[in-house]
């Protein structure tokens, strides 16, 4: 038999859009306030509340959905500084369980970083993860990110990608 002809199909490749935040569909709006509830779940956040990350004028939210529309995936980011200095937060990166290991949220932060793109070329991505967090700061590293400082009394670190 031939080995290719048993392949299975090839899953459909996700859509991926940008967005304000402040302009998300509110069916997208509801699915990321649902993944990240789910996420950070047994974590303190740190800063504002996620439903008020959402309405925001000053932040992009990048996402990945599936053929039927689910949510696999979105990441929230805002600019900050100038030149050299220049960097994309990114305030939240979260990808549906079923989603990981598919690349979903390194197209999500190149999709972040290539929209970012100033006359110094690429901007540096820093992300704050909470310490206690052993998955996500291991997809980080495997990302490229590495542990720069830490805050919170070392409960949040602060992980920088430079380009």
């Amino acid at each position: 038999a031939d080995a290719a002809a048993a392949a299975p199909p090839a899953a459909p490749l996700p859509a991926f859009r940008s967005e304000l935040c402040a302009c998300l569909p509110r069916a997208i709006a509801e699915a990321t306030t649902a993944m990240e509830a789910e996420h950070m779940a047994g974590f303190e956040r740190n800063g504002e509340p996620f439903a008020a990350t959402v309405k925001r004028w000053d932040l992009t939210a990048h996402y990945a959905t599936a053929a039927d529309g689910a949510l696999l995936g979105f990441a929230i980011v805002g600019a900050e500084g100038r030149g050299a200095a220049a960097k994309v937060f990114v305030h939240e990166l979260h990808v549906a369980a079923d989603a990981r290991r598919r690349g979903v949220a390194k197209a999500l932060l190149e999709l972040a970083e290539r929209s970012a793109i100033g006359r110094n070329g690429p901007p540096a991505l820093e992300l704050n993860v909470h310490a206690a967090n052993a998955d996500a700061r291991a997809a980080y590293e495997r990302l490229g990110f590495a542990h720069t400082s830490s805050h919170e009394r070392g409960r949040v670190l602060v992980m920088r990608r430079k380009r």
